[in-house]
């Protein structure tokens, strides 16, 4: 199965980073509601901003963006494509993606 989810914005809160370099990450849990297994779910996307395109798997955090924080509030607008396998899903599927943001020394 395939779902598309195009048009969502994300708005991260970066105030406290203002003037620092930044490495902002996506992470997907490892285990993901209605997924008996995380084998059987592969996230891809694109952005149409300054973030980075690429894909994740439950459990892994993917680079988005390593550079400059110069504003209080990044927002970006990331197309989704989920891809699951119907054989372990379990239930209504909830993509539940965090973000973090390490600040360089």
């Amino acid at each position: 199965m395939v779902a598309e989810v195009p048009n969502v914005e994300v708005r991260l809160n970066t105030a406290p980073h203002v003037g620092t370099r930044a490495r902002i990450y996506l992470v997907l849990p490892p285990l993901v509601a209605g997924m008996r297994s995380p084998s059987g779910m592969r996230v891809e996307w694109r952005t149409r901003g300054q973030f980075l395109a690429g894909s994740a798997l439950p459990g892994d955090r993917t680079l988005l963006y390593d550079g400059p924080i110069s504003r209080p509030l990044v927002s970006e607008i990331f197309d989704f494509v989920i891809y699951l396998d119907a054989r372990h899903m379990g239930g209504g599927l909830r993509f539940d993606p965090t973000f973090e943001i390490d600040v360089s020394p």
